[in-house]
């Protein structure tokens, strides 16, 4: 992954780094194992948060379906494509201007509803 690559790196630069000449070899070995414990946790922290936005999205999805009174299917059996972007598009919306946000009154950036979207749609 791109956080064991940089630590790897990192830990390079640390070892060939005249800032680190005095170090004994007990004290190199712990920085590099704080670096590698700051990867994994980073790491870690990513896949949590990327679960609890796509949680987030479901959710909002399910509201959007309840909220229309469509309770059929989740996955838009039975919708031809084109149907299928429309609806999404309604979603896509609905997502943007708060529906399902606690922040009634806020706009959500692209981005926001992008990402949305998207974790609904795979």
């Amino acid at each position: 992954s791109n956080s064991e690559e940089a630590a790897t790196k990192l830990k390079d630069i640390i070892a060939a780094s005249s800032q680190f000449s005095d170090s004994s070899d007990s004290g190199r070995n712990l920085i590099f194992s704080y670096i590698d414990a700051a990867a994994i946790t980073r790491q870690d922290a990513t896949v949590e948060a990327t679960k609890s936005k796509r949680a987030s999205a479901f959710k909002a999805w399910k509201s959007f379906l309840h909220s229309i009174d469509f309770t059929r299917s989740l996955y838009l059996d039975g919708f031809d494509t084109f149907q299928k972007n429309i609806i999404m598009s309604a979603f896509a919306h609905a997502v943007r201007i708060g529906a399902f946000s606690s922040r009634r009154n806020e706009h959500l950036v692209e981005g926001t509803v992008n990402t949305t979207v998207s974790y609904v749609a795979q």
